[in-house]
């Protein structure tokens, strides 16, 4: 179980009626779609759990590095193809953090465009070195608000359920090992 400044690993979870929940709101031919996200609302049984959640596919590529500005972490859950070759990578800034417009693409099958920082994701242009990488396995309490990516190095679709947490991390942890 891994534990640290970044993610918190919660091998126990309970996703039985998740899993229920979301296996309906995925469409058949989704993997086929341009669309990478899709919004449903669901109540917790946690405080520390908002009311809503996302469902992220990623395609053979990378997300960029970048900081979610909305959250500092969610609760993230593996539901389909989540193995090693799926890496989320943590990153140190060698100075302060600078947003801007970064030049790539969610996909490699997806031509690198302009992708302009806005007030929910801070695309990163300052220097950054890497300090930890995860491979999501098991559902797992993560850092959003440091810079970090995630990249999929083969064909296979990766698909997580990501909650966000109405709290900050270490407040998250508290309650969890209470």
């Amino acid at each position: 179980m891994i534990r640290n400044n970044y993610v918190f690993e919660l091998p126990n979870f309970d996703t039985k009626e998740l899993f229920k929940f979301v296996s309906k709101q995925i469409p058949d031919n989704w993997y086929m779609m341009d669309d990478d996200k899709i919004v449903c609302n669901y109540d917790s049984q946690y405080s520390w759990l908002g009311n809503r959640f996302n469902i992220y596919q990623l395609k053979k590529g990378s997300w960029p590095k970048h900081v979610d500005l909305g959250r500092s972490c969610s609760l993230n859950i593996p539901y389909h193809n989540c193995d090693d070759t799926k890496v989320t990578r943590f990153y140190k800034s060698k100075n302060e953090l600078k947003y801007g417009t970064v030049y790539d693409s969610f996909s490699d099958a997806k031509p690198k465009v302009n992708l302009k920082s806005n007030d929910m994701i801070g695309f990163v242009t300052s220097d950054l070195e890497l300090d930890f990488e995860h491979v999501l396995k098991v559902p797992t309490v993560i850092r959003n608000d440091l810079p970090h990516d995630v990249i999929n190095y083969n064909d296979d679709v990766r698909i997580i359920i990501s909650w966000t947490c109405n709290k900050k991390f270490n407040e998250v942890l508290k309650e969890i090992e209470i």
